[in-house]
């Protein structure tokens, strides 16, 4: 399962580059223009998929969710923020898959965000990052 997982993630990574790829051909102000979309602009929809990946693999699984912070797409105001801040999410994503167990890969974590009740999850939800 460990093999398994790993691919997954580095899967969902080999994406997110192709689409990190092709925002960096596209004029800065379409990237953060509002498209009307899930997280409005191109930038943070793509932000908001490595914040998914950096607290979920990072922070909740390994049961450090108190330690996580949200950064705000506003923070990034050119191609290169992005890109520092996806070397580092999976910088850090693959440091703790090196090491990760098969015990961790079957223990069920709690979840909570503000406002809404615990939530449990496992691995295998965390493929599709």
């Amino acid at each position: 399962m460990i093999a398994d997982s790993k691919h997954l993630v580095e899967y969902s990574q080999s994406l997110r580059n192709r689409y990190l790829e092709k925002l960096t051909t596209l004029p800065w102000e379409e990237v953060v223009k509002n498209h009307g979309a899930s997280f409005d602009s191109l930038r943070n929809i793509f932000l908001h998929t490595l914040d998914a990946e950096d607290r979920m693999i990072n922070y909740v699984i390994p049961g450090r969710t108190k330690e996580w912070i949200s950064r705000n797409p506003e923070e990034f105001h050119d191609m290169d923020s992005i890109k520092k801040r996806e070397k580092e999410v999976e910088s850090k994503t693959k440091a703790y898959l090196a090491k990760v167990t098969s015990a961790e890969l079957d223990k069920k974590v709690d979840f909570s965000r503000p406002g809404t009740p615990p939530m449990r999850y496992e691995w295998k939800m965390f493929s599709f990052i």
